[in-house]
């Protein structure tokens, strides 16, 4: 990490009083709230920088993510999951006509990313 300047310190603080703020305030009330944290704790990783090695797994989670969401797309497999009560894997790959391991793994892509969200 290189050094950062006085002014940009200063920014850095800033946020992360704001984030601390935020988490303290936070009950899960809303999703709006959680979505400002996350903003605010991304917020704090740009002023922070990232080596390359952490930005090239960022990108390929992000690139995973997208080809994920975009068979699941392609597929209908959003319209298929139903709202209310549950659906196994190997019946909605069966109603899809896909492959199980690969709704898998798109389905774990998805459960990542939410978890990290």
């Amino acid at each position: 990490m290189g050094d950062l300047a006085d002014e940009s310190l200063g920014e850095l603080r800033q946020l992360a009083t704001s984030l601390l703020t935020q988490v303290e305030q936070y009950a899960g009330q809303s999703k709006q709230a959680h979505a400002d944290i996350v903003r605010t704790a991304q917020e704090i990783m740009k002023k922070v920088g990232r080596n390359p090695e952490e930005q090239m797994l960022e990108d390929s989670i992000k690139a995973a993510e997208m080809v994920s969401k975009n068979l699941f797309s392609l597929w209908g497999a959003f319209e298929a999951i139903p709202t209310q009560g549950s659906i196994s894997l190997d019946k909605l790959a069966t109603n899809l006509k896909c492959y199980v391991k690969l709704l898998s793994k798109c389905n774990s892509m998805h459960l990542c990313v939410s978890a990290l969200q």
